[in-house]
């Protein structure tokens, strides 16, 4: 896995000690997804969340694909990019968000090619989120929530479920997006969570005697779907 390093425009106003207590930063987030899964609305979304920066609805020259949020008292501008507009072999970015829809399989299978190429041809260590959209189509689902979990843990993801529609969860995502970002980008969040990992791993194995299987299995499945769902910590 390669080394995190923030892209070229976090790098301007952010370093390796960043964390969701610095300063003004930069970052630059790619959407992908399949045609039709809500990438557009989603983002339109984000222009008319409530975390959006005052001084952001009094500039003049408005960019659909820039916006600066106030999170913890803090501004950070957050910048979308089209993924077909960049270079594939070098995505300079700092987080990834995969978009499907739930009554569309065909988009599962498009959003599992995505995150197999940021993974395991990009070798990428940015922070992933796999959104399932459109959950408001309850009667059209296609695809289960358990299948987006397993997809979204086989490649280290987080996961969220959203409606742009409804605007169900969107302002969780945007913020999510940032924290993910910021935590990333603070080895001292990274060293702790591997310590916690390692922590856990001890207790599992110096525990003794006979313990019931499915409660044991109960527990783990429960810690890692908080894990996964959870976009406010690593």
């Amino acid at each position: 896995m390669k080394s995190r390093f923030p892209s070229d425009a976090s790098n301007s106003s952010t370093s390796w000690s960043c964390s969701s207590s610095c300063s003004t930063g930069y970052y630059r987030v790619s959407i992908m997804g399949a045609n039709g899964v809500g990438k557009t609305a989603l983002k339109n979304c984000f222009m008319s969340s409530e975390y959006i920066s005052s001084s952001e609805l009094v500039i003049h020259e408005f960019d659909e694909n820039t916006l600066t949020v106030v999170v913890d008292n803090e501004e950070s501008t957050m910048e979308f990019i089209d993924f077909s507009s960049v270079q594939k072999d070098d995505l300079p970015v700092d987080a990834c968000v995969v978009v499907l829809s739930v009554h569309d399989s065909g988009s599962f299978t498009i959003a599992e090619g995505y995150l197999h190429y940021l993974r395991n041809e990009l070798d990428s260590d940015r922070p992933i989120i796999l959104v399932a959209n459109k959950i408001d189509l309850v009667r059209k689902r296609q695809v289960t929530t358990e299948e987006a979990r397993k997809l979204a843990m086989e490649f280290d993801c987080k996961y969220i479920e959203t409606s742009a529609v409804l605007n169900h969860k969107v302002d969780e995502l945007l913020v999510g997006i940032l924290k993910q970002i910021k935590l990333k980008l603070n080895p001292e969040a990274i060293e702790k969570a591997g310590m916690l990992s390692q922590d856990k791993g001890k207790k599992h194995s110096s525990r003794k005697g006979p313990k019931k299987l499915l409660d044991k299995l109960f527990r783990r499945n429960c810690k890692s779907l908080s894990r996964l769902e959870n976009l406010f910590d690593l």
